[in-house]
C-alpha cells in the first residue's frame, strides 16, 4: 500500500465552491522535504524571478495556463531584498498554497493524480483511493495519496474498497485468488486495525521483498493477509 502516489499527469479541474478541513493544498505541498527542494532550485536558478518561473513551467502539465497568472502574485516578495532565503520561501510557499486553493479542488488535485498513477501500475480502482492488483493468486490492496480526506473519511472508504473488492473477486477472471494482501509501512504502524479488518498480521518483509517493492521506504514494511473465503464471508454483501 502506497500511500505517497505522486505522479506527472495531465489532468482537467474544475474550480472549487467550498474548501474546508483536510480538502486544502496545504495537506499536500507542506512539510520540511518541500523546503528543501525549494531551497535547492533557488539556489539553481540564479534569482527569484527565475525560481518562479521554473516552478511555474514544471507545472504547467498539472495546473494548466491559468498558474501564469502565479507569478503577478509574488512580484512583491520577489522584488523585497529584506527578506532572507528563509523567509521568502515561507512567503513563497503560503503564496502558492493560497493560489491553488483559490483556482483549483484540492482532493479532486489528489484523487486524479492518484488514479492516473494507479493506471501506470497496472492497478484496478475502488473507490477515489484505494486500488488493488492481482497476479500469483493474490490480490494486493493499495491505499493512494490521501492527505485531504479526514481519518472517518479513509476508514469510510477503505471498507467501501473491500466491500468492492469482494464483488470483484467473484468474477471469473478472479476466480484463481487466493489471498488479499496488504503490505505497507501502514500496516507496521497501525496493526490492530487491520487485524480487526480480519487480516492476519504477517509481520516484517523480508529484504528481497523491500528491495524489489520498498526500496525508497525508510519505515518498517509489514505484510498481512486474509484468505479468499474468509474475505468474501466478511465483505460480499
Amino acid at each position: 500500500m502506497d500511500e505517497n502516489i505522486t505522479p506527472e499527469a495531465n489532468v482537467d479541474f474544475v474550480a472549487p465552491t467550498e474548501r474546508r478541513g483536510f480538502r486544502t493544498f496545504r495537506r499536500i505541498f507542506s512539510g520540511q522535504e518541500l523546503q528543501v527542494s525549494f531551497a535547492k532550485l533557488l539556489a539553481e536558478s540564479g534569482g527569484r524571478e527565475a525560481f518562479v518561473q521554473k516552478i511555474v513551467e514544471a507545472s504547467l502539465p498539472r495546473f494548466g495556463e491559468v498558474l501564469r497568472q502565479f507569478p503577478s502574485e509574488v512580484q512583491k516578495i520577489c522584488e523585497d531584498t529584506s527578506l532572507d532565503e528563509k523567509t521568502f520561501l515561507n512567503k513563497f510557499q503560503d503564496l502558492l498554497i493560497d493560489f491553488l486553493d483559490k483556482n483549483f479542488d484540492a482532493r479532486e488535485y489528489e484523487v486524479k493524480i492518484g488514479l492516473a498513477d494507479a493506471e501506470t501500475y497496472g492497478f484496478i480502482p475502488l473507490n477515489e483511493i484505494i486500488y488493488f492488483g492481482a497476479d500469483d493468486n493474490l490480490a494486493h490492496i493499495h491505499l493512494g495519496s490521501a492527505r485531504t480526506f479526514g481519518p472517518k473519511e479513509i476508514i469510510s472508504l477503505f471498507n467501501d474498497g473491500l466491500e468492492k473488492l469482494a464483488k470483484e473477486l467473484i468474477k471469473p477472471k478472479f476466480a484463481g485468488i487466493k489471498k488479499v494482501t496488504a503490505t505497507s509501512w501502514i500496516v507496521a504502524q497501525k496493526p490492530d486495525f487491520f487485524a480487526d479488518a480480519g487480516f492476519t498480521i504477517d509481520g516484517l518483509v523480508d529484504e528481497e521483498m523491500r528491495q524489489r517493492h520498498f526500496s525508497t521506504e525508510t519505515r518498517p514494511v509489514v505484510a498481512s493477509h486474509i484468505d479468499r473465503e474468509d474475505f468474501l464471508q466478511r465483505y460480499l454483501k
